[in-house]
């Protein structure tokens, strides 16, 4: 049975499709399981194909729990004498197996599809149920060009290319866009590109693509990720540009006819988080050195309150312009040379382009700064960014050389069967976890930190496993680098462990004493929530049977929700932080910030159906309604079995307006009967 494009997309006003319900599948060695279809940001190859969303599913192979599949179930070393070979499992055959011939679900036939550079580092794929119209191989060739590229691993990347997470704006003509030059410099025989990856795209068409994508289109993003036929990367606003979009030569991956610019990111305020590689980095380093970056940031409600900082330069009360010493560094980070310290500075010619929330590297110099981050590019990558004295380290170190390792290139075109046999040997050869693991350890327990000769082996090779989903060369961790021993802060009871003098173990168990005692200051029954009659309308009582209908209606649903997520409480399944969370996503905080994502989008798109019900009302009706929403959830006489308080807060702009217009009459009641004039906005 297909369902249409209106149950599987989100209609307009809820975000203009920028959601889709997507069907998941996990696969263990005896299983199938089909789960969904759950709510998540949509990409362009789903949404062309609307018809067919139904079609579509995420396909993800798992170990019995849910956790993610050990290498060591897919591949083992047989011992022969002195030498070990690696016999591949059954389990391995069974994985490989599917990506081949696919699976039944009732009438349909799923099939490999492709997979995103995310997709393969979570063990997952898409797969398609074709049909007499659409088939896999025909959605493949209408992505593009791919037989040119005679690489495995970068083939399979580029085909995933389309499936990232994606908003799709319009279409941009050839004729409107222009290739421009990258600016290349080669120091000691590495060539390196400075602009790799970043293109510009025009102020006028900047404040049309904000204003699709729901922004202010008067205040648009300085700099948008994109994904546009076979280009990808991010354009930043330049006023100067008549074309709409101005692209480089290292920002197209593959042939493609495509013409629809798609938005899977864009430039804005956010927090940033120290994780434990950065902090065991920070307590390794020494004295800042060289280096310029231009900075202007919007400023938080603090920071506007107190502006006078020595740091902000050219504030004009929203936005500053970063000035002084700085630490750059990007995630993931294992080298002491992958914090660097620049100077940000205030550029009169870059200010007058209005770039905010987003940092302007130099285009001269032996070398990129952003390479020297971890080798990252301009391509979207996310920064790390400090200008707070106690963070910026006495001194750095040189940075690793990030040269990635070439690809094996082929003498023939690469086929289905060989990108599925990557897929495979990534889940083989994924060690990017445990050489993470490894480099904390050692790290913490050897005093040179992470200047140690094991770390920066670990770093070394952690480089290499990145780079294996585009090289297919994998990263090998020697035994005498696997760690024996545990830090506490790491809380895995069941393995050998020792107290962590490091700065990671005093901080994990002062979280812990605060936690323990922030438990035990909470109340330990639910707190009463008293009525308020002032959030009463006039004449809500005549929509007090379908406000009750409606109560019920969304109780349901985010019912099911929580028994979907195991969400034992309302607060629980509102914010998506699930107290009680299953062994697998306690293991894996990747996949469970991917879970809360979901449940987030789950809840936001329920919350857009509940408003339209009161947008469909006329706007004195809407308020009785309103009304009657926070009557028949938190009167008394509705009471006695279980409330979802969150209910009537879903229309709080218009409970607030009648509580705001119900004091303002008690005032001028209040005024006339004391004969006194009194101001309603007081």
């Amino acid at each position: 049975m297909k369902i249409s494009k209106k149950t599987l997309l989100s209609k307009k006003g809820e975000g203009e499709g920028k959601l889709m319900r997507c069907y998941r599948i996990h696969i263990t060695p005896s299983k199938i399981y089909c789960l969904g279809p759950e709510e998540e940001v949509s990409n362009y190859v789903v949404k062309y194909h609307s018809e067919y969303a139904s079609d579509f599913a995420r396909v993800t192979f798992v170990d019995e729990d849910w956790s993610k599949l050990s290498p060591n179930a897919l591949s083992a070393r047989v011992e022969q004498g002195f030498f070990s070979t690696p016999l591949k499992t059954g389990l391995y055959h069974r994985v490989l197996s599917i990506l081949k011939e696919g699976f039944c679900i009732g009438p349909k036939k799923y099939e490999f599809l492709a997979f995103s550079a995310s997709q393969l580092r979570g063990n997952s794929v898409w797969m398609f149920a074709s049909n007499n119209s659409l088939s896999a191989e025909s959605i493949r060739n209408w992505m593009g060009h791919f037989k040119d590229i005679r690489s495995v691993s970068k083939c399979a990347a580029r085909m995933g290319q389309l499936f990232s997470s994606s908003r799709q704006t319009c279409e941009v003509s050839s004729y409107d866009v222009e290739v421009i030059p990258d600016i290349e410099v080669t120091t000691d025989g590495t060539k390196y590109i400075f602009s790799d990856g970043i293109g510009k795209i025009s102020s006028r068409f900047a404040r049309k693509i904000a204003k699709i994508i729901g922004l202010d289109p008067n205040n648009p993003p300085s700099a948008f990720q994109i994904r546009y036929g076979g280009y990808k990367g991010v354009i930043a606003v330049d006023p100067t540009s008549f074309f709409d979009l101005s692209l480089r030569p290292s920002m197209k991956k593959f042939e493609s006819k495509s013409t629809m610019l798609n938005i899977t990111n864009w430039s804005k305020s956010q927090p940033c988080y120290v994780n434990r590689e950065i902090i065991s980095l920070l307590s390794t380093l020494g004295k800042l050195d060289y280096g310029q970056v231009y900075i202007r940031i919007t400023k938080n409600r603090k920071e506007q309150k107190y502006s006078e900082q020595p740091f902000f330069c050219n504030d004009d009360g929203k936005t500053a312009v970063i000035v002084g010493k700085v630490a750059i560094s990007k995630n993931p980070c294992l080298h002491p040379g992958d914090v660097r310290v620049l100077e940000a500075i205030y550029d009169p010619g870059l200010d007058a382009r209005g770039l905010i929330d987003c940092v302007v590297f130099p285009q001269k110099g032996d070398r990129p700064h952003p390479n020297e981050c971890s080798g990252g590019d301009l391509d979207g990558d996310l920064f790390f960014i400090t200008w707070d004295d106690k963070l910026i380290p006495e001194k750095v170190d040189t940075p690793m050389d990030y040269a990635a390792t070439r690809p094996h290139i082929l003498d023939h075109f690469v086929t289905l069967e060989e990108i599925q046999k990557h897929f495979v040997s990534y889940m083989i050869n994924d060690a990017l976890g445990a050489i993470s693991t490894a480099h904390l350890i050692h790290a913490d327990r050897n005093p040179l930190k992470a200047r140690s000769p094991e770390c920066i082996q670990l770093a070394a090779l952690h480089s290499m496993a990145v780079d294996f989903a585009k090289t297919g060369a994998p990263a090998e961790m020697p035994w005498v680098l696997r760690p024996r021993e545990f830090p506490d802060f790491m809380e895995r009871w069941e393995k050998p462990m020792y107290v962590s003098d490091g700065v990671l173990g005093k901080l994990y168990r002062a979280a812990v004493r605060h936690a323990e005692n922030a438990k035990a200051l909470l109340p330990g029954a639910t707190p009463s929530c008293a009525y308020d009659p002032d959030l009463e309308c006039p004449g809500f009582p005549d929509f007090l049977d379908a406000a009750e209908e409606h109560y019920e209606a969304y109780a349901e649903k985010l019912g099911t929700l929580m028994t979907y997520y195991s969400a034992e409480r309302e607060d629980e399944i509102l914010t998506g932080n699930i107290q009680n969370k299953l062994v697998y996503l306690r293991r894996d905080n990747k996949r469970y910030f991917e879970m809360k994502d979901r449940i987030i989008a789950a809840v936001d798109a329920l919350h857009a159906e509940v408003r339209g019900w009161l947008r469909s009302r006329r706007d004195e009706d809407a308020s009785r309604l309103a009304s009657a929403w926070y009557h028949v959830t938190y009167h008394p006489d509705r009471r006695g079995e279980k409330r979802f308080w969150s209910f009537p807060w879903i229309a709080c702009d218009t409970l607030l307006a009648i509580k705001a217009a119900r004091r303002c009459r008690k005032r001028v009641e209040d005024a006339a009967a004391a004969a006194v004039p009194m101001d309603c906005d007081a």
